[in-house]
């Protein structure tokens, strides 16, 4: 019976921290999209990245030198933001 409950614990334990890492990866995107929009709103081109560590794409789609809709791929997450 004990090791049922170490067993059920132990589980919940790890998909509780496999949720929290997904979490905290899509706030890091959402918050390089944030700093890209607002460089691009500033000098209008989209800031270089040195850093190797994450492998993301940023498109930004304008009219009239207005912002439209932005998106950020990386890899199979993708987040998209438009202009209604």
């Amino acid at each position: 019976m004990t090791s049922a409950c170490i067993f059920l614990i132990n589980h919940g334990n790890i998909y509780l921290l496999k949720a929290e890492k997904h979490s905290n990866q899509e706030i890091v995107l959402l918050r390089q999209l944030y700093e890209d929009v607002k460089t691009y709103r500033i000098h209008h081109e989209l800031p270089i990245r040195t850093s190797e560590g994450s492998k993301s794409q940023t498109k930004i789609k304008t009219e009239n030198k207005k912002i439209q809709k932005v998106k950020i791929i990386q890899g199979e997450k993708v987040i998209e933001i438009a202009k209604i």
